[in-house]
């Protein structure tokens, strides 16, 4: 068999998530992602010298643009973040073109693409709740507890409910938290019971509600956590063993970080080593993927078509528009064949020739995870410019979200497959 070489970066990277005393929770910041990006790329050993050469006259190429000087790494942050305010959209030309060449070029190396979006607010909670002692019923079990949660949390969190979690020292601040955790979602449930969007939340909620009037705390929360960087080892074997690569024939390599270093080395690859990125250009490549990928889920989580509004006090939750659907601003839409076949080519990159179910991993929420490659699939399902500038935007934004639906419906059936029966579908 042969070995391969894989390389490792990330973005939206949080060590810690942490709440404070005035209710906020770092990972829910403004500048802040909700997810963490992980991403690797590998090839044979034996395409790495060819692939080395590409990636080397892409970067001088666009060093040479940016004019920064001989031998100075390419960064990402070359790139603005204000050009992903509406994705391919509003890339000046300058990223447009970054981005041309960078796809072309990855489609020419054709690299096994791995990637990890976990919710960090689904890791804290999942650490939090470690020390309850619930009862399931049949219909609930641990990733629809856990995600039906998550999407609680981040979607209707308020400064009250976050500051009592952040109060918990004993037995008795836990349950006050748990009275007020149930007492928020009564006041959601009262407001939502009879919107026809809400449906599913309706009945998530109300089963996240029995679970916790039956459930009892043995371990008290921390007020932070680490991240758990195993994941995304988790989430690369598992797609080396689909594509039959044996995991003793894999050398990693990762940019310069010592937990992340420490989590590989539990795993059996042939070696791990940890590199700094201005000295290796394939982990600089690992960065432009994850750091594309990371911002356009930025773009995606916080535009304004798709944000709820915010809850100040749970009291008065019926004030919030709730029943107003939530779509995808219309500018995503708004592209000239250049942009729209940028749009093409990412999809062919990313996903086809990536069809495997562990290429891209997820804990239980992977809400944004969604809405990026829904992104992808709705372009890449297009037959080309004629049929998709024949189609009103709004229109276009209505399908985007009606293929988000219905991918989350596909992503809620998986919580009750077994691990074989969710690789088949």
């Amino acid at each position: 068999m042969e070995s391969y070489v894989f390389y490792f970066d990330e973005s939206f990277h949080d060590r810690k998530i942490r709440i404070n005393d005035k209710g906020k929770f770092n990972v829910l910041r403004e500048d802040a992602l909700e997810n963490y990006i992980g991403v690797f790329w590998g090839c044979p050993r034996s395409e790495l010298s060819s692939n080395r050469k590409l990636i080397e006259r892409f970067e001088n190429k666009q060093r040479k643009h940016y004019k920064l000087q001989d031998k100075q790494e390419l960064k990402s942050t070359v790139i603005s973040k204000k050009n992903f305010i509406y994705g391919v959209h509003s890339f000046n030309k300058d990223t447009l073109k970054f981005y041309q060449d960078l796809f072309r070029m990855l489609e020419v190396i054709n690299p096994v693409i791995q990637v990890n979006m976990i919710s960090k607010m689904e890791l804290y909670l999942r650490q939090a709740f470690k020390g309850m002692r619930y009862y399931m019923p049949e219909e609930v079990n641990e990733k629809s507890f856990y995600y039906s949660l998550t999407k609680f949390m981040i979607t209707y969190h308020n400064e009250e409910l976050i500051r009592t979690l952040f109060d918990v020292h004993n037995y008795e601040s836990m349950l006050k938290f748990r009275d007020l955790l149930l007492y928020n979602f009564e006041c959601i449930l009262k407001e939502i019971s009879e919107i026809e969007r809400k449906k599913r939340e309706v009945v998530a909620f109300r089963k996240i509600v029995f679970v916790l009037k039956n459930s009892v705390f043995v371990k008290l929360p921390e007020k932070e956590y680490e991240f758990s960087y195993f994941i995304n080892f988790d989430g690369l074997c598992k797609l080396l063993e689909e594509k039959n690569i044996a995991v003793p024939l894999v050398d990693i390599i990762i940019d310069n970080e010592s937990k992340t270093l420490e989590a590989a080395q539990s795993y059996k690859f042939q070696t791990v080593k940890c590199r700094e990125s201005h000295e290796v250009v394939e982990l600089r490549l690992a960065d432009w993927i994850a750091t594309f990928i990371g911002r356009m889920i930025y773009g995606l989580y916080h535009d304004e078509g798709m944000k709820e509004d915010k809850v100040y006090d749970i009291r008065h939750i019926g004030e919030n528009d709730l029943e107003r659907k939530r779509i995808l601003s219309e500018k995503w839409f708004e592209l000239e064949e250049e942009r729209f076949n940028l749009y093409k080519l990412i999809y062919d990159v990313l996903i086809i020739g990536h069809t495997e179910y562990w290429a891209a991993m997820t804990l239980s929420y992977g809400d944004q995870c969604n809405s990026f490659y829904s992104l992808l699939r709705y372009f890449g399902g297009l037959k080309d410019y004629e049929e998709y500038k024949n189609i009103d935007t709004k229109i276009h934004s209505e399908y985007y979200n009606a293929s988000c639906c219905y991918a989350l419906e596909r992503s809620y059936e998986r919580f009750m497959m077994s691990p074989n029966e969710r690789g088949k579908n």
